[in-house]
């Protein structure tokens, strides 16, 4: 049925399951035709062209625009912050993301920006969005973690800031 998604999508992530890239294209253009362009279409085109650097700027031109078309759509955010950060441009990554999750609550989009202020030793930031993500997903191993590494960041930041003390006193005794 050439005007179902589903089955657009389904024979997509076949061809890009078994390596065939240029057949998942060319059933994107299809999808395309027959449905036209909006942020669903426009994203599962883009993704056939991740997988090859060389056209990675055509999937970056389908994400812009499926974005043009509503600014908010997860999925094309979650996949041009991606292309974002592969090409080092981790500024309009977060940029991007940080307008994203002002509207869109999604636990993907929270871990990617955490990730990435981690990254930049933004701590406070990455430890809210963290949070955020524990808060819609108390099972998420993700968020766990990188809350767990903070946790050994503060512990490590107060044992070095106890024995400096300690170490101060000591030797203030010791010159009395």
């Amino acid at each position: 049925e050439p005007h179902r998604f589903e089955a657009h999508r389904w024979i997509i992530e076949i061809f890009l399951a078994t390596d065939r890239g240029r057949e998942a294209q060319t059933q994107a253009s299809k999808l395309l035709k027959n449905m036209g362009e909006s942020p669903r279409t426009l994203t599962l085109a883009a993704s056939t062209y991740l997988k090859n650097p060389i056209s990675k700027e055509k999937a970056k031109m389908y994400l812009q625009k499926a974005l043009e078309i509503n600014e908010f759509y997860a999925k094309a955010v979650f996949f041009l912050a991606q292309i974002l950060i592969d090409d080092k441009e981790t500024k309009s990554a977060i940029k991007l993301l940080e307008k994203t999750v002002a509207v869109v609550s999604n636990v993907k989009i929270h871990l990617m920006l955490a990730d990435l202020y981690a990254k930049n030793k933004n701590l406070s930031a990455a430890l809210e969005q963290y949070t955020k993500v524990i808060n819609i997903d108390s099972t998420n191993r993700h968020a766990l973690n990188g809350l767990m590494a903070f946790g050994a960041i503060n512990s490590t930041a107060l044992e070095s800031t106890e024995e400096d003390s300690e170490t101060a006193e000591n030797s203030s005794r010791n010159k009395n």
